[in-house]
Order: C-alpha cells, then sequence, then structure tokens
C-alpha cells in the first residue's frame, strides 16, 4: 500500500470519527427510545397476588378503531415481597394507551391491563409521560396536542411513531 493511499484511509478514517462525535444538527429529527418505567398491581395464574415493577419499551404504536395501541416490549417481576415471579426477559405484548393530557410540555398517558405467561398485571393507574425539554419533541408534541384534539387516531399513531423514530 502506498503512503499516499494510508494517509487517505487514516484521514478518511479521522474525518469519520468526528463526524460521529459531533452533535447532531439542530435540524435533524430528534427521537428517543420510550423506555418507561411501569409498576402497579399483579397476580398469578397460582393466585401469588402482588406488585409490579418494571420497566417498557415501546416498539411502535397501532390504530385499533377510535382507540391506540403499543407494541411494547416489558421486562420486571411481580412480588408479594416474598415470592418473586419474574417475567420472561425480551416478552412482546400490544397494550391499550389512553392519552390523558397532551400539551407542548407534556404527553402524559396511561397503559391499559397487561396479560403475560406468568402473569396480570393493571397498568391502568401508572401514568408515563413524555416531556417537551428538548426543542425537536416540544414541536412534535403541540403537533400532537392539536391532533388530540381532533380526535383523529390514525394522525396521532402516525406522530406518536414518528416521535419514536418509527415510520
Amino acid at each position: 500500500m502506498t503512503t499516499i493511499r494510508r494517509k487517505a484511509i487514516v484521514a478518511l478514517l479521522l474525518a469519520s470519527l468526528v463526524l460521529l462525535l459531533l452533535p447532531q444538527p439542530a435540524w435533524a429529527p430528534r427521537t428517543f427510545r420510550a423506555l418507561i418505567s411501569i409498576a402497579g398491581p399483579c397476580a398469578t395464574p397460582d393466585g401469588l397476588r402482588g406488585s409490579f415493577t418494571g420497566s417498557a419499551l415501546i416498539q411502535r404504536f397501532d390504530a385499533k378503531g377510535s382507540s391506540i395501541s403499543a407494541l411494547t416490549e416489558f421486562s420486571g417481576v411481580c412480588t408479594d415481597g416474598t415470592t418473586f415471579v419474574p417475567m420472561r426477559p425480551g416478552f412482546l405484548a400490544s397494550v391499550d394507551i389512553r392519552i390523558e393530557q397532551s400539551t407542548c410540555d407534556i404527553l402524559d398517558f396511561t397503559l391499559g391491563q397487561v396479560s403475560v405467561p406468568e402473569f396480570t398485571m393493571d397498568l391502568t393507574r401508572s401514568h408515563s409521560n413524555i416531556e417537551g425539554k428538548q426543542e425537536g419533541v416540544r414541536g412534535a408534541l403541540c403537533s400532537l396536542s392539536k391532533m388530540v384534539d381532533a380526535g383523529d387516531t390514525d394522525k396521532i399513531v402516525k406522530a406518536l411513531n414518528r416521535l419514536i423514530g418509527v415510520k
């Protein structure tokens, strides 16, 4: 390999590294992972009643008529304080979403009831929210708020999916 070719490759690698380290430009779409902490009552098929603590990673939102659901990856554990029943890792479930409040500053929502092989959990009282602290997210929440007011489920779902980076 010639010296000129080596220098060109090194320069290209350094330029690539610099581009990776630069902050994202203001015009670039901003997305984030919709990973939320969740908690609520749970019950196993063999009678254990306790509380669930874990997380939910929303993969995508879907419209079901006038309702919204989310394909969500759950992880966590149901416990009564002495017995612990872990959820199978990577469990995916479709769960109903209810938007409680939508403004430019916050999207507040609750998840519905979820049944997994190990137990059933009720997340209807567990509020989650997305805050519009970043300019790109704030603008998306403002648009979303108008759609929620208009009640257009399909547009809401498309906007939610864009917000989490799903096309």
